[in-house]
C-alpha cells in the first residue's frame, strides 16, 4: 500500500490540473490557477482509488490466506454463516474436533484477512 499511497500523492496535482481544466471548459472557473475547489475535488479522488486499493488488497489477502488453511480450517471457516457469533463458531469448530482455545486463536490471527469484527463477540466472514 506504501507504493499506492505514494503515487497517489503525485496524483493529486495531475487531478487537480484535469479538475481544474474540465471545470474551465464547462465555464466553472478561469485558467489562470489551480483553486481549491479543484484540489478538494482531486484529494476526494485520490481518497477514492485509495479505499478501492485497500479493498483490492483485502480480497486478494483473504483468498491468499483460505489458501493456506489446513483442511480442518477450511471446513470450519466454509460452514460459518456470512455473519456468525463466537458461539455459533464455536459449535461449528467443535463439530470438527477443533478446541475452543484454537478455534479463538484461529479467529484472532485471521483478523482482517478472512473475518471483521463487528462488536464484541461478532464477526464476519470478509471473503
Amino acid at each position: 500500500m506504501i507504493g499506492v499511497y505514494k503515487k497517489m500523492e503525485t496524483y493529486i496535482s495531475r487531478f487537480s490540473l484535469l479538475i481544474q481544466i474540465m471545470r474551465w471548459i464547462c465555464g466553472d472557473s478561469d485558467k489562470k490557477e489551480i483553486d481549491q475547489i479543484s484540489v478538494l475535488n482531486a484529494i476526494e479522488l485520490v481518497n477514492y482509488f485509495c479505499n478501492t486499493a485497500r479493498q483490492v488488497q483485502a480480497i486478494i489477502l483473504s483468498t491468499s490466506a483460505l489458501e493456506q488453511l489446513s483442511s480442518i480450517q477450511k471446513a470450519i471457516y466454509q460452514n460459518l454463516s456470512k455473519t456468525f457469533t463466537t458461539a455459533e463458531g464455536l459449535l461449528v469448530s467443535k463439530t470438527y474436533g477443533m478446541p475452543e482455545r484454537t478455534f479463538k486463536d484461529f479467529l484472532k490471527l485471521n483478523l482482517n484477512v478472512l473475518f471483521s469484527k463487528d462488536k464484541h463477540g461478532l464477526y464476519r466472514k470478509i471473503n
